[in-house]
């Protein structure tokens, strides 16, 4: 039957997995690890619906669903980012394809859920050094949410607005030019700081912390290399720093890049008089 086989399945490739990350957890049993996780991606394969669906759509709902019930199971587990369940995943996929009738390259199943299971991962530890970078700054519950929430927000239309900029076919076809890639990470560092501090303006200048050039190039700083420079992370969009690498914490693109918003914030605070006037300098470092 087909839960057999793809039970079967997920079992052998997550027994695999989680024998090389269980030397991280010394509170959890390898059975144990594995039971959590199994159980989970088993879930999601159970969904009749799937076999409806055209395999490349199957493929991205399987996973989708997989990892929402994964990571609500195993998100604070210290293996939750360096185990790989890509095997387990285009395993039990592929198997639910074959039962649709359907027919499609073992290689191209493997693709599709590679591709979703790392955008999940990715987008899972991006909130993650979100929340974590705000609340080294605002230690009130409400600010934080909003400030993390405005971040959050901004982040996907600033990187669309970089990588819209007319040079989408030639980076395809040829890739770009080290200044080019930097205009792009530098147009989408200035659209999210922009946009995300007009949306958390109100909740910052409510809090303790003064809304200081001061602050906004610390948190900048903080977002660059969010779990520490020795960890390879950054909030930067990977789509855009994947040639360059990641701007150092002191990157000189900071300072003017902050000074320029403030200009231009405090600009739109002379024509609303009714709203506090930002400040320019001193200030504001973050914890």
């Amino acid at each position: 039957m087909l839960h057999d086989r793809v039970h079967d399945v997920i079992y052998n490739a997550v027994t695999q997995a989680v024998a090389s990350v269980s030397h991280l957890d010394s509170e959890c049993s390898e059975a144990d690890m594995a039971k959590r996780i199994v159980k989970q991606i088993n879930k999601a394969a159970s969904d009749a619906g799937l076999l409806t669906m055209r395999w490349e759509q199957a493929c991205q709902e399987f996973v989708q669903k997989a990892m929402h019930g994964y990571s609500a199971s195993c998100g604070d587990a210290v293996w939750f980012y360096d185990i790989d369940l890509v095997p387990a995943l285009a395993g039990a996929a592929m198997e639910i394809v074959n039962a649709s009738g359907q027919a499609c390259n073992p290689h191209g199943v493997w693709e599709v859920c590679q591709m979703e299971y790392e955008d999940k991962l990715d987008r899972m530890m991006l909130d993650k050094a979100l929340w974590e970078v705000v609340g080294s700054f605002f230690t009130e519950e409400k600010v934080r949410g909003k400030v993390f929430n405005a971040l959050s927000k901004a982040y996907w239309p600033a990187l669309d607005d970089a990588l819209n900029d007319g040079n989408l076919h030639r980076d395809i076809l040829y890739g770009l030019d080290p200044n080019t890639d930097l205009k792009r990470v530098e147009a989408f560092t200035r659209r999210w700081i922009d946009d995300s501090i007009s949306r958390a303006w109100a909740a910052i200048e409510q809090s303790p912390m003064e809304l200081t050039e001061t602050l906004v190039q610390d948190l900048l700083k903080e977002l660059i290399a969010p779990f520490g420079v020795e960890h390879p992370f950054s909030c930067l969009p990977g789509a855009l720093t994947e040639r360059l690498g990641r701007p150092p914490p002191d990157w000189a693109f900071i300072r003017p890049c902050v000074n320029e918003l403030f200009r231009s914030w405090n600009g739109e605070v002379v024509a609303a008089p009714n709203k506090k006037r930002r400040k320019g300098g001193g200030g504001g470092g973050g914890g």
